[in-house]
């Protein structure tokens, strides 16, 4: 989708509400959300249910966008918010959760010509940082044999 047309969209949905603005904003993103959604989460309903809800969550906060970052970043940020907040809620308690594929060990990676996502990058890894350090410590355990040993589940 061209950024003209988006930009379009996206006004048409915040000052009209328009339903067919927001059902292609939904098409064009949702794809997005969930392939971000399911490296995190394998299952592929607890994937689409989260996916689900992060869409909605972006239409209804479709107002609160600002063009001082695009759209597909603040998306992305939406996105990697509502991840970590299932974390802390308590899903690698629960689930099987691949934190590495969020992209924490490409974070470090600094693209110059992008600030903007530089900086979203450097937010991600503290943010997910934080979660591991306030994790209780039997799940960062399983989370070091899991990721930097390379054990399974079984």
């Amino acid at each position: 989708m061209l950024k003209e047309d988006l930009s379009a969209l996206i006004e048409k949905a915040k000052k009209e509400k328009d339903q067919r603005a927001f059902s292609l904003i939904y098409k064009e993103f949702n794809p997005l959300v969930r392939r971000l959604v399911k490296n995190v989460f394998k299952e592929d309903d607890e994937a689409d249910d989260i996916s689900a809800e992060i869409i909605t969550k972006v239409l209804q906060n479709i107002d609160k966008y600002k063009k001082d970052v695009s759209f597909e970043l603040w998306v992305k940020k939406v996105t990697n918010n509502t991840i970590i907040d299932k974390i802390r809620a308590g899903y690698l308690d629960k689930k099987e959760v691949s934190i590495d594929v969020i992209g924490l060990e490409n974070f470090h990676y600094t693209d110059f010509s992008n600030p903007e996502s530089t900086l979203i990058n450097k937010q991600t890894r503290t943010q997910i940082e934080d979660v591991i350090d306030n994790m209780s410590k039997s799940s960062r355990n399983v989370m070091d044999l899991r990721y930097r040993d390379g054990l399974t589940y079984e």
